[in-house]
């Protein structure tokens, strides 16, 4: 086919308009990479620096005690791509003080699929499950750090916790784990009181009262430990002895509402032990001359014929 001088001109006109064409529009995004910013070993650094900031800063929050900042800075140190294990067990602990267990849960469990036998994220795994009520789970990250580390009072602690969860309810099991917290960390009060409180579940209430006593007597002024040990002596009815306790207590704060809640326990027990006998007294003669009438009534009518 014979292609005349003309038409070549005609094709090569298209070729450099389409080239142009190409040239212009892809123009700014070879500018835009031209002048992205470096990616220097510099800037790296600068970045990293942010982030131990945010990460430090955030943990010194936490150990203040100060929860919702600790929060902020760890997260913000989270989304410029820090997920290193510290940084996720401190998120992990300060979501279990806010009582947010599905978020801590992720943070442990996280850390454990890359160190299954870490030792503060199966402690806070098991927390977070009895805080999600799944107490079942719980016991195997509490029980697996108090066979790799027996001392670990936390550990035993988690794991009571877990026994003495309502989806146990293994008391004694509870119990065996608070003796050892309590043999580990001598006179915790914590400790002291889910003791207390496994024992009375078991129905063991004068050994409860021991434990609750030695808590008065190291201090006195504790009245929410005075409401407990009233309460202990109302479930055995040493209703004086309680009604003494929970008085001294509501001396203390009268607006103190569980004092509050055992004294008209206290009261509703008093009065029923009171009126009972009471009614007793009455009601027995009432009933014999009743029975006396009913029998009458049932004796055969004799005629005068």
């Amino acid at each position: 086919m014979h292609v005349t001088e003309e038409k070549r001109t005609g094709y090569f006109g298209l070729r450099l308009a389409w080239i142009s064409l190409t040239i212009v529009l892809f123009s700014p995004l070879v500018s835009k990479a031209e002048n992205k910013p470096d990616e220097s070993p510099a800037a790296a650094d600068e970045e990293a620096a942010r982030i131990d900031d945010l990460r430090a800063r955030g943990i010194e929050s936490f150990e203040k005690g100060e929860v919702t900042e600790a929060i902020k800075l760890l997260g913000q140190a989270r989304a410029l791509g820090a997920e290193d294990k510290e940084l996720r067990i401190a998120m992990g602990r300060a979501y279990l003080l806010r009582e947010m267990y599905q978020k801590a849960l992720i943070e442990f469990s996280e850390v454990i699929k890359k160190d299954p036998n870490n030792i503060a994220a199966n402690i806070g795994r098991a927390e977070s499950l009895t805080g999600l009520g799944d107490a079942r789970k719980a016991v195997g990250p509490a029980r697996l750090v108090t066979e790799i580390e027996p001392q670990n009072a936390e550990a035993w602690e988690a794991l009571g916790d877990a026994y003495l969860h309502e989806q146990l309810q293994e008391h004694h099991k509870a119990q065996a784990a608070f003796r050892k917290v309590l043999e580990l960390r001598p006179g915790d009060r914590e400790a002291a009181l889910k003791l207390a409180r496994a024992l009375s579940f078991a129905k063991e209430v004068e050994q409860a009262i021991e434990v609750l006593e030695g808590l008065v007597e190291k201090d006195p002024d504790d009245m929410a430990v005075l409401v407990k040990l009233a309460e202990s002596y109302y479930a055995i009815r040493k209703l004086d002895k309680a009604m003494s306790l929970v008085e001294k207590a509501l001396d203390a704060d009268p607006e103190d509402s569980e004092a509050q809640r055992v004294r008209e326990q206290i009261e509703a027990r008093q009065s029923y032990n009171f009126w009972v006998p009471v009614i007793a007294i009455i009601a027995f003669p009432l009933l014999y001359l009743l029975v006396r009438w009913m029998r009458k009534g049932k004796l055969p009518k004799v005629d005068d014929d």
